[in-house]
């Protein structure tokens, strides 16, 4: 039997220290070398144990649910106990593929009643912040209740990264001063006492999603607030919403209103907050605000840095840095010092590509920013390599990105064999989006053919064929030199070979074919073994493409030739070779 037993529950100084056995099964899950804690920055040595046991508790519960285990206490808040079944039938409704297994999952015979009161003459809201888009919302939003500012290190800093933390915790002190309000803070081993290696392999395959993001990152922080839940007599515990009621497409999460709003921590009720609010609704408040108030915001948002500053080219900066421009603001106004303008198409390129195969988590992020960049922005005043972004539909840019993506992670499969390593991904699903959308592929392929850069001819060796690209099979058509001779009694045509960037020694991110004036996908990325021991480079075995189109593609009238685009990506921009033209005749 799944069994996580607390033996101890222990006030050392500020840190809650817990000794706890981990046995059956499930034990696989959690980290033998580090065991779960939290130490405040104020004095908690009063704190109630049961209110004590709750930040552990917090974190094991979801875990404890999944692998039908029991958790075991010598004593437990009251408040909080009765809480667990509405809490835990959130996370039931939203992940229905798991089995919630949480009815008698605390085995504990002291049920502490919550009736503490510390007579706290400070405020009795609080809010977790964080310094970024949506903790800085839900600070402008409740600033005159005077609330208390509580910063975690542990979550998305790690706990042993001390250096990182007081450089955070030193600018969320700025901002709360700017402000008026008082700062508090924690660090805990939250997301470092559990084995998330072990638990993706489980939790992935089933929910999309890792354990932090999908079951975790809510309900585990809300534990950490019981010191101060104590300490302030504490009614309000704010948490600033991820996703919105606005979104199209409804993102799972750990942090929900259907979660969220029944968690009691003792005294305090936990409140999603900013859940009506989009995060490009979010940006416009933080502007108009700065604005209004001639108060400099200084957002941080990465999760690169390990400094506390703005990168500036990872998904999370290039996102905000959009939504930012989207409102007719400078980003360097908002803690951006390092943006570059020349360098933004490449980041939200790679920034999307990264995620393009997750429509659920990208559609809610940038769609409102998407349309809201086109409502202040003229078509003259679109830079013309972001006029994809802002007027195709989001799902096609994804499905053109995602093309790209899948060749790579089919790269990164081959090159982890021998290492066993579990790597998700979804095939050929983006690709096929396009089998009955041929207008909308062939725009998005014209908009990167002509924003994408050019490079020279490839001239390597003796291998690459025609500047990299080999069509040596055919069905309906005859090959001489650069001429097609199309058989207007075929039915069908078949074009299959292989093409390559030769100069950087691997597969091109896609390969398409412009027949007259539309464009068409080649299906590149099959996989041939012999052409990986022909080239004797084991990635050069997905560099196959067929496909076969109908005869009345080809007889358009004013048809003369076709051409094959070659289009690369190196993590920073798309580029292509010069197109490998054929004449085509009829006959």
């Amino acid at each position: 039997m799944n069994m996580f037993e607390v033996t101890s529950i222990r006030l050392e100084g500020k840190r809650i220290v817990y000794d706890y056995n981990v046995t059956g099964e499930w034990s696989k899950y959690f980290n033998n070398s580090i065991k779960f804690w939290v130490e405040y920055s104020e004095d908690i040595s009063g704190i109630p144990l049961g209110l004590a046991a709750v930040p552990l508790v917090c974190n094991v519960i979801v875990l404890a649910s999944i692998f039908d285990a029991k958790i075991v206490l010598p004593i437990i808040d009251k408040n909080f106990y009765d809480s667990i079944p509405r809490f835990m039938n959130g996370f039931a409704r939203m992940y229905p593929s798991l089995s919630f297994n949480y009815k008698d999952v605390i085995l504990c015979d002291n049920i502490e009643e919550s009736a503490y009161g510390t007579d706290s003459d400070e405020a009795d809201t609080m809010a977790f912040f964080s310094g970024g888009v949506d903790a800085y919302t839900t600070l402008i939003r409740h600033e005159k209740e005077k609330m208390i500012l509580f910063t975690v290190c542990g979550a998305d800093i790690w706990y042993c990264n001390q250096a990182g933390f007081s450089e955070i915790l030193r600018k969320n002190r700025e901002i709360a001063e700017l402000h008026n309000l008082r700062i508090v803070s924690c660090v805990s081993t939250l997301r470092k006492f559990v084995n998330n290696e072990e638990i993706y392999s489980y939790i992935y395959p089933i929910i999309g999603d890792n354990f932090w993001h999908g079951l975790q990152h809510g309900l585990g922080m809300f534990g950490l607030s019981a010191g101060y839940a104590y300490l302030f007599d504490l009614k309000r515990i704010y948490f600033a919403s991820s996703y919105s009621a606005q979104d199209d497409i409804k993102a799972t999460c750990g942090s929900d209103p259907s979660i969220d709003n029944f968690v009691r921590i003792g005294n305090a009720q936990i409140c999603h907050d900013g859940f009506e609010l989009s995060r490009q609704n979010k940006v416009s408040v933080l502007c108009q605000y700065s604005s209004t108030h001639h108060k400099k915001i200084k957002l941080r948002v990465c999760y690169r840095s390990k400094e506390g500053e703005n990168c500036c080219e990872c998904e999370k900066c290039t996102r905000t840095i959009m939504s930012i421009l989207a409102e007719g603001y400078d980003p360097r106004d908002f803690g951006f010092e390092a943006y570059k303008e020349e360098e933004l198409y490449g980041n939200l390129l790679a920034t999307l590509k990264e995620l393009s195969n997750k429509p659920k988590v990208v559609t809610p992020c940038y769609d409102a920013m998407k349309k809201r960049y086109a409502e202040t922005h003229s078509e003259e005043e679109v830079p013309d390599e972001m006029k994809i972004f802002v007027k195709s539909e989001l799902p096609d840019v994804l499905a053109m990105l995602n093309a790209i993506r899948t060749q790579e992670n089919k790269l990164y499969i081959s090159d982890l064999e021998n290492r066993k390593e579990k790597v998700y991904y979804k095939e050929d699903y983006f690709r096929n989006y396009f089998k009955n959308r041929p207008a909308i592929y062939s725009e998005i392929c014209s908009d990167i053919i002509n924003t994408s850069k050019e490079r020279k001819v490839q001239k390597v060796d003796y291998w690459i064929g025609n500047h990299g690209f080999a069509l040596n099979k055919s069905e309906g058509i005859d090959i001489s030199g650069q001429v097609i001779t199309i058989s207007k009694q075929s039915k069908d045509i078949t074009l299959e070979g292989w093409a390559a960037d030769f100069v950087n020694d691997k597969p091109l991110a896609d390969l398409i074919v412009k027949v007259g004036d539309t464009f068409y996908s080649l299906n590149y990325g099959k996989k041939n073994i012999n052409l990986g021991k022909r080239f004797e480079n084991d990635l050069l075995a997905y560099i196959e493409y067929k496909a076969s189109f109908p005869l009345s593609v080809f007889q358009t009238t004013d048809l003369n030739e076709i051409s094959f685009y070659m289009i690369g990506f190196d993590g920073n921009e798309i580029y292509r070779y010069p197109a490998v033209k054929y004449r085509v005749e009829m006959k």
